[in-house]
């Protein structure tokens, strides 16, 4: 009689101390994801030509919401890189273009920093956290992508950010 009273306390004191596993930590928001990309897969190929950027590699930053952004790393001659840039071709529905690459304010530049959604910042600090001594940062619209350049004056180093509008 003992053994049958014992074996049912048993199984209910184990059913009772099992907990489900957590097996997500859950988040505020998603994480982008982090793929590695061509800057063939951003500019025309007359214009990787023109600039000599055959193999430039660089970082892809895509949201769940289908928005991105490329960063590069490169060097190249900065009027031939403004004038190619501001030459590229444009939706004719835009509702605004740039036909020029302007130069921007550094103030600029940190909005559009605090604009990034979650996660691309972490990534991609070679292109945020840049000494600002020396450095020129340009702006161009050509819909769908904005482009934002940091030269420095000092030398060719280029950090070259394309952003899909949306």
């Amino acid at each position: 009689m003992r053994i049958l009273f014992t074996i049912p306390l048993l199984v209910v004191l184990a059913l009772g101390s099992c907990k489900r596993p957590v097996l997500e930590i859950p988040l505020d928001f998603i994480p982008p994801l982090v793929l590695s990309t061509s800057i063939q897969d951003s500019l025309p190929t007359s214009a990787i030509k023109v600039l000599n950027l055959g193999g430039v590699s660089g970082l892809k930053i895509k949201h769940h919401n289908g928005m991105y952004a490329s960063y590069f790393e490169y060097e190249a001659d900065k009027n031939l890189l403004l004038n190619t840039i501001s030459a590229l071709p444009f939706s004719m529905d835009a509702n605004k273009a740039d036909t020029q690459c302007h130069l921007i304010s550094l103030e600029q530049v940190d909005a559009l920093r605090q604009d990034l959604l979650p996660g691309e910042f972490e990534n991609t600090t070679f292109f945020w956290n840049v000494d600002r001594t020396h450095l020129k940062v340009y702006e161009c619209i050509k819909p769908p992508y904005r482009h934002t350049i940091q030269t420095s004056e000092n030398s060719n180093r280029i950090l070259h950010r394309i952003e899909l509008l949306g």
